[in-house]
């Protein structure tokens, strides 16, 4: 069926001819129309009502008030987090004891603390540890909680 088609009507025979088929729809409708859908990416670009982070369960609560639907489910305000681009920014976690002052001067100090002492030490290697609030070495696995 297939070579009888290439060899009627060439390359044009063997495309996919689906897509020029009538137009219909083409599963569900979506929960939101685009010029909601772009409202919704106009709001992600500030703070939620609470103040905090934009989640899916935020998202599912505002798709609710902006369409007037009854329930909306949490995983559908995440995908909708997804298809808008939203990244949870958050900047990183500092350390409550954390000197801002000291540590400024730290990142002074050290370069000139460790040539010298590769200039006590010219035939050994100086390795820099240090000891923090993740203890000393390297954790594998850093997750976002």
């Amino acid at each position: 069926k297939i070579l009888k088609r290439y060899n009627e009507l060439g390359e044009e025979g063997v495309k996919n001819l689906k897509k020029k088929s009538a137009e219909h729809r083409r599963g569900k409708e979506p929960l939101l129309k685009e010029e909601q859908f772009e409202k919704l990416k106009e709001e992600l670009k500030e703070r939620p009502a609470d103040g905090g982070i934009w989640t899916g369960p935020k998202v599912a609560r505002w798709i609710e008030k902006e369409t007037g639907r009854e329930k909306v489910w949490n995983q559908r305000g995440w995908d909708y987090l997804k298809k808008s681009r939203y990244s949870c920014q958050k900047p990183s976690p500092k350390h409550k004891k954390g000197d801002p002052v000291e540590q400024e001067k730290l990142k002074q100090n050290l370069p000139v603390k460790v040539q010298e002492l590769k200039d006590k030490f010219p035939n050994s290697q100086v390795e820099v540890w240090f000891f923090d609030e993740h203890r000393v070495g390297l954790k594998p696995i850093i997750r976002k909680v």
